[in-house]
């Protein structure tokens, strides 16, 4: 499929060579007597620098003309020298990312993980090593490789984008999906999330972190999320259990 800022691209490159013809041929034509066959061949053989003979000798005016048809065709084919290299570097560029979206497409009920920190990562670890399939929604690419070097991103689902953004979540596979995560660092941010995911799928189940608030915890549940968890209190919980155990278990 032909993406639309390279259709436009091709068009423009058609009607400038239908202009350059024409003006050339018709420049033959009105200087030099030519026929239109003659005087289209001549363009064609200027503009192209191909270097094939003349269809017979030229006035002055008409060897002025030349010249400047040659350079208009020495510009011409740089400027679609430049457009299609552009054209097949960006083809390049996006062939992994349509590859990683055709892969997400086709998977269903699966998990969306949006925001890649610790939490995150752990999350991801912990839902693929149970069989899962899931989706990675992060903001940027820029140092993802190198923060995670064991992780295989040709391998993983990944989508590089604003998990706030309803198109995102859409590329995610928000309406095919089973559960949504929201590990932003962010409480609105995630109550964001949480609003936009709701609306596009109501049978979502929506697990969400927060700060240590109670008052958060409450608007994320009202905005939608099934249950909020607060790493730091589990943290401080589960440390706190193994001191207990620990302590409790020494000899008096």
């Amino acid at each position: 499929m032909v993406e639309l800022s390279n259709f436009r691209s091709l068009v423009g490159l058609l009607i400038t060579s239908i202009l350059i013809l024409g003006m050339g041929s018709g420049g033959y034509m009105l200087l030099e007597g030519f026929s239109f066959v003659d005087a289209f061949y001549m363009t064609l053989i200027t503009v192209t620098t191909v270097g094939f003979g003349e269809v017979r000798a030229l006035s002055p005016a008409g060897k002025v003309f030349t010249c400047f048809l040659i350079f208009f065709g020495i510009g011409y084919i740089a400027i679609c020298a430049q457009a299609l290299s552009a054209a097949l570097v960006e083809k390049i560029m996006t062939q992994p990312t349509d590859l990683a979206q055709k892969r997400i497409d086709a998977i269903r009920d699966h998990y969306i993980i949006c925001g890649f920190g610790r939490v995150g990562y752990s999350a991801a670890e912990h839902l693929t090593s149970q069989g899962a399939e899931c989706v990675i929604v992060d903001r940027s690419p820029e140092g993802f490789e190198e923060d995670y070097p064991e992780l295989n991103t040709k391998d993983t689902n990944i989508i590089f984008g604003d998990a706030t953004d309803e198109d995102t979540l859409l590329k995610a596979g928000i309406a095919r999906a089973s559960g949504l995560m929201c590990v932003l660092p962010s409480d609105p941010d995630n109550l964001f999330i949480i609003l936009t995911a709701r609306d596009l799928n109501p049978n979502l189940h929506i697990v969400t972190r927060t700060t240590n608030k109670k008052n958060h915890e409450r608007r994320l549940i009202k905005a939608g999320a099934d249950e909020v968890i607060s790493p730091y209190r589990i943290a401080g919980i589960e440390i706190a259990s193994y001191l207990l155990r620990a302590t409790t278990d020494l000899p008096n």
